[in-house]
């Protein structure tokens, strides 16, 4: 009885710290509300939080989910999740990147309306009974396979699941790995960015493998020359690194750089800060809108990588 007690607290107590952080932002974003109402790009992120937290309380409840979708777009939901769990990573030294199968539809229609709520409490399952450990990436592999949404993460805990994660699970769903039946909603599948090469400046080798996969999947080429003149875009994990610093020697000056996980805010023509996690649909709609970030472009020569 003991360790049912000790697993129920420890999950409210993650739910409890997550839930801060959504509602330290909406109070924060209620008062540049009061001053600017009408400010369109505050009210989104408005929106974003408060959705968060109506999720995180929600799995506090021992009941259904109310938060139920019968068609989804997988990597939007994973998306969504990772960012909900980016605080509680960052407190544990832990990176998730997810892996998306070659055969991932864009959207897919589900019977198991609470797909948000399993692979929520998949990955909380994971990160509460880890043993604590140095910096670290981890796989979150997420594939289509024979009318199914296959979610598995290498060494899963052998821990019973907590109350919660218990009534989500059905027999196609161990707490091992997940496999939710679907079938593909959408028809077409575009190539958003055909026409785009990019290069990844990245000493991590998950997260490489993370962004390669899901950039192909976008009709980007990528490729390891930063001198080819058909360069775009590149994309960096730590712009202070001697590693980028070499590479940006060599970069044109027309070449946009997308920033991930940088903790320092830029004012440089043709940088741009990625939200981390990355987000499917902002990384389509910035791609898409390559032109408008370099209006007004200098060379990037005549910063420092601390733009200045």
């Amino acid at each position: 009885m003991s360790n049912e007690i000790e697993r129920e607290q420890a999950y409210l107590r993650h739910i409890n710290y997550l839930s801060t952080i959504p509602l330290r932002a909406i109070i924060g974003l209620t008062n540049r509300i009061a001053v600017d109402p009408n400010n369109e790009d505050v009210l989104e992120e408005l929106a974003m939080f408060a959705e968060q937290l109506r999720f995180l309380l929600d799995e506090t409840s021992i009941t259904e989910a109310s938060y139920s979708k019968q068609v989804i777009e997988p990597r939007t939901e994973i998306d969504e999740i990772l960012t909900i769990f980016y605080p509680l990573c960052l407190q544990s030294g832990i990176e998730i990147y997810p892996f998306f199968s070659n055969a991932m539809p864009n959207a897919v229609y589900t019977a198991n309306e609470t797909f948000r709520s399993l692979v929520f409490n998949y990955i909380l399952h994971y990160l509460t009974y880890q043993p604590e450990k140095p910096m670290q990436s981890l796989r979150l592999n997420v594939a289509y396979l024979g009318e199914s949404l296959t979610v598995v993460m290498d060494n899963y805990p052998e821990e019973s699941p907590g109350t919660r994660f218990s009534n989500l699970l059905t027999d196609t769903t161990q707490h091992g790995r997940l496999d939710i039946p679907a079938k593909k909603h959408d028809q077409i599948e575009d190539l958003p960015a055909q026409s785009i090469t990019a290069v990844i400046v990245s000493e991590d080798e998950i997260l490489r493998e993370s962004l390669t996969g899901r950039l192909q999947r976008l009709g980007i080429t990528i490729t390891s020359d930063f001198k080819s003149p058909m360069l775009k875009v590149c994309f960096v994990s730590d712009e202070t690194s001697d590693t980028f610093r070499i590479v940006q020697h060599y970069l044109e000056h027309n070449v946009m750089l997308f920033l991930l996980k940088n903790k320092t805010l830029y004012n440089v023509p043709n940088w741009l800060q990625l939200k981390h996690p990355i987000h499917q649909s902002e990384l389509i709609h910035n791609l898409q809108n390559l032109d408008s970030f370099k209006t007004g472009r200098r060379r990037r020569d005549q910063y420092s990588c601390g733009g200045r």
